[in-house]
């Protein structure tokens, strides 16, 4: 068993959270992300919630669907910025340089060095030819006199060539991706124009130069420490650097392939690349490690992509929870220039430890293996190193009192703690160990870690569904607009004015601006009817224990207000109301006697009988339910009826509403829209879906949907699109009769190293069943395709109204946005209660049409007006 950090936690073969997630029932403003009982066109993991606002939406329509009016949500801002902190773990921890003594680690048992690859892998990129290096001979500087050839040095190790490829190293197509669509002409706008303030903070430079170097140590060194304390050491020949962690250093000075020994004899190759420009892409590589220094300079401690100060931790002590706050910072090119973005984080940390939780589940009588499923794929903290880890398993025929091989020989998991992390007790030597599959050096390894020192981070099911726990937690983590932007006028503030960070800053010649004025434009809302009489007359039931009968009698009078549906059979549920079983028997009974829905009114926290419902009605019965709370339906007003109309009219395959007036005149009326997501279970072995749903009518309110499970877990590139577009050709043909003549893709939740792929992929099948379509269907479709970002943390604030929310409708298409790329953000909902608005980014990668930009723009809003 060897011994390393145990921070490299990697993303092979996790998944991510889960970003299929469905709504729960009766109804809240979901993002329309597939699934659950909002209708369920998009597939997806229906996450209970029911009555409530849930997660998700009526079956999502791939990655556009927002609503106008949509709440901030609390709950989804939490699991969110774990989303964020997953996504991009493992370049994080490739370029973290922060040592922390490691966690015990042994190869896990199912990952083969030879064959266990992260799923989320790309393929390997093309080796590029090397950038020519100064011609100077190389030489050896050394602490202990010695002088080593070119050919010396190159035998002494590996010296990796400009664009080679080896783990861990960056690479410039992360970063930016060529080919891709470019921006069309801008469009001419006849609204007034919106003053706003984007929290991106321009960096001003001077003439500094900058060069890249490849680092190679012989032999090969995997602690960071030890190769920062080597690098250090040579300093005054290397003069100002700084370097990655992993295999890239960048200097002030430019100097040939040099080899340099250590007094302990490790040879150091640092291989001169290229000099960086302020326009190339490496730039970002350094800034942003540049900035990772700055942020440990200033006492923050890295997890993920955000960095928390652990002294400005606000406890709930009510409900065991902490509020870790924090920032988010990121520097990327921009259309004005080079650009850092900052936002405010959250992180919510239990304060109760895992051991404690294990101890009280099996006082509840809980299994060991219902507890194991219960915590499989949650994500825990180790205070000790403020590391973040996704749970596999937990292993109840370990302890901590085994041992294992270390580089100085047997030790106890109890012991090594106690010499590691000597102020973080461990006090029950019985507890089992944790286990978690970590990627160290492109394999998957297990380590261990102590239950009693780690703790769970997020939200639970039952946290997030208690109201009095919300709102204490929004007191700490919702801010007002006018808040957040001076919280971050006030953390770059700091970053001027801290002592090591401001003579790094003048070191490397820049400059940190103020938050980025940028222009808006407001685009005027649509119309829509609404269509809640073709239920009328249809004859339905409630089904409900005796306690909660009476609250489904007074919601049924709003119903059938609404909808003229007939007055509703009530059926009391036979046997014990808490057993899911007796709620099934009673499903089976209504079968076969012509009841449209069946409105089941179930009990507060039985998401088991939830589940039963769902499974029983969906997989068997072939009947539609609508699931919600008593407590939901006592609500004042009519706006749950509403909803719950909404939902069984979808459920029918009908439309609860379509808009009024006609599109832009540019959009085609033989226009198919597409909607494509790629869903993660959060246990590592569960499947990923991908859900595909395609418009086969004029007013994009009729759906056909196929479903892929990837051959892999976590894989975010959609491996057989071809199948699925050809199907949607079809079912559009066979209503229409005809294809149509322009197919527009929104595909959520790629992240921008991964451009390349969709395009090679994914843009190259739909051409395929494009091609592939019989040439008696028509003329072959124009292709648009948009990748759609829902998380982002750009914000946007309104200098005209005390720098609040913009309106929903603005659109900022310049200043902020790619300098290459066809993108823009859109504001599409209003924020109901103090929280800032999370915009969505639109890039558009492959455009064949004649839709002019503002035509798209306009489109793609109306579109989130519908479901």
């Amino acid at each position: 068993m060897s011994e390393r950090g145990g921070g490299n936690r990697g993303r092979g073969g996790e998944g991510g959270r889960g970003r299929g997630r469905g709504g729960g029932d009766g109804g809240g403003r979901g993002r329309g992300r597939g699934g659950g009982d909002r209708g369920g066109r998009g597939g997806g993991r229906g996450r209970g919630g029911e009555g409530g606002r849930g997660r998700g939406g009526r079956g999502g329509r791939g990655g556009y669907q927002q609503y106008p009016q949509q709440q901030h949500d609390t709950n989804q801002q939490f699991n969110q910025e774990e989303e964020d902190e997953e996504e991009e773990e493992e370049q994080v921890q490739q370029q973290q340089q922060q040592y922390v003594a490691p966690a015990p680690v042994q190869r896990a048992p199912s990952a083969s060095p030879s064959t266990q690859v992260a799923p989320s892998t790309p393929p390997p990129q093309q080796q590029q030819t090397p950038v020519a290096q100064p011609t100077t001979s190389t030489t050896s500087t050394t602490s202990t006199t010695s002088t080593t050839s070119t050919a010396a040095a190159a035998t002494a190790g590996t010296i990796i060539t400009a664009g080679a490829e080896r783990r861990g190293r960056f690479r410039e197509a992360d970063i930016d991706v060529t080919d891709l669509a470019t921006r069309k002409n801008p469009p001419s706008r006849a609204g007034a124009i919106t003053k706003l303030a984007v929290n991106q903070f321009q960096l001003k430079f001077t003439t500094q130069r900058l060069y890249q170097y490849a680092v190679d140590f012989n032999p090969h060194v995997d602690n960071r420490a030890t190769k920062w304390e080597i690098l250090t050491s040579f300093k005054a020949e290397i003069g100002l650097f700084m370097y990655d962690g992993v295999g890239v250093l960048y200097a002030t000075k430019q100097k040939a392939t040099t080899t340099y020994t250590s007094t302990n004899g490790t040879k150091v190759t640092l291989q001169f690349v290229k000099e960086i420009t302020q326009a190339d892409p490496s730039a970002i590589h350094f800034y942003n490690i540049l900035f990772k220094r700055f942020m440990r300079d200033m006492g923050f401690s890295i997890i993920g992509r955000q960095y928390f100060n652990s002294s400005k931790i606000h406890r709930i002590e009510n409900h065991n929870l902490e509020v870790w706050p924090g920032f988010f910072t990121s520097v990327n090119h921009i259309a004005v220039g080079t650009s850092l973005l900052a936002d405010v984080a959250h992180k919510i940390v239990r304060t109760q430890h895992l051991w404690d939780f294990i101890k009280e589940q099996r006082a509840n009588r809980v299994n060991d293996t219902d507890i194991n499923n219960k915590l499989a794929g949650s994500i825990i903290i180790t205070k000790y190193n403020n590391k973040t880890y996704r749970v596999s398993l937990i292993d109840f025929k370990k302890s901590v009192k085994e041992s294992f091989d270390s580089s100085s020989g047997k030790i106890t998991y109890l012991d090594y703690y106690r010499k590691q992390y000597p102020n973080y007790k461990i006090t029950d030597p019985n507890q089992p160990l944790i286990g978690c599959d970590v990627k160290h050096r492109g394999v998957l390894e297990r380590i261990y870690i102590v239950p009693e020192l780690s703790f769970l981070t997020g939200l639970s099911e039952e946290i997030s569904s208690n109201r009095k726990i919300m709102m204490d937690l929004s007191n700490h983590t919702i801010i007002t607009p006018e808040q957040r932007l001076r919280t971050l006028t006030g953390f770059v503030q700091d970053l001027r004015t801290n002592p090591k960070v401001s003579t790094t800053v003048k070191e490397w010649g820049f400059e940190i601006g103020n938050a980025l004025p940028v222009d808006g434009y407001k685009l005027p809302d649509p119309q829509t009817d609404q269509t809640m009489k073709v239920l009328k007359g249809n004859k339905w039931a409630i089904l409900a224990g005796n306690r909660d009968m009476g609250s489904g009698v007074a919601f049924s009078h709003k119903f059938n207000k609404l909808s003229d549906m007939a007055t509703p059979d009530q059926i009391l549920v036979g046997g014990n109301p808490m057993n899911p079983a007796s709620w099934v028997a009673d499903l089976r009974k209504l079968t076969g006697k012509g009841y449209l829905f069946v409105l089941a009114i179930i009990p507060a926290g039985k998401k088991d009988i939830y589940d039963a419902i769902k499974k029983e009605s969906l997989t068997r019965l072939r009947m539609i339910t609508q699931c919600a709370m008593a407590r939901t339906l006592e609500k004042e007003g009519t706006s749950v009826a509403v909803k719950i109309t909404h939902q069984v009219i979808a459920k029918l395959g009908r439309s609860p509403w379509h808009l009024k007036q006609a599109l832009p005149s540019a959009i085609p009326k033989k226009t198919m829209v597409v909607g494509i997501d790629v869903g993660h279970n959060s246990d590592q072995r569960g499947k990923s879906v991908v859900g595909f749903v395609s418009s086969v009518d004029e007013n994009y309110t009729l759906f056909h949907t196929t479903a892929i499970c990837q051959s892999k877990p976590g894989k975010e590139i959609v491996e057989s699109l071809k199948p699925s577009m050809a199907s949607a050709l079809k079912a559009y043909y066979d209503r229409n009769k005809t294809l149509p003549e322009v197919v527009i893709v929104y595909r959520d939740g790629v992240g921008d190293g991964m451009l390349g792929l969709v395009r090679k992929f994914e843009v190259a099948a739909i051409k395929e069943a494009f091609a592939e379509a019989p040439s008696i269907w028509g003329i072959k479709p124009k292709l648009l395709y948009c990748v759609v970002k829902k998380n982002t943390n750009t914000r946007f604030f309104d200098t005209n109204n005390q720098y609040g929310n913009p309106a929903p409708g603005t659109i900022v298409d310049k200043g902020c946005t790619h300098t290459n790329w066809y993108d823009f953000y859109l504001v599409s909902q209003r924020a109901i209660n103090k929280g800032s608005i999370n915009p969505t980014h639109y890039h558009v990668i492959v455009d064949e049409t004649e839709i002019s930009a503002e035509h798209f723009q306009i489109f793609t809003y109306h579109m989130c007006f519908l479901e």
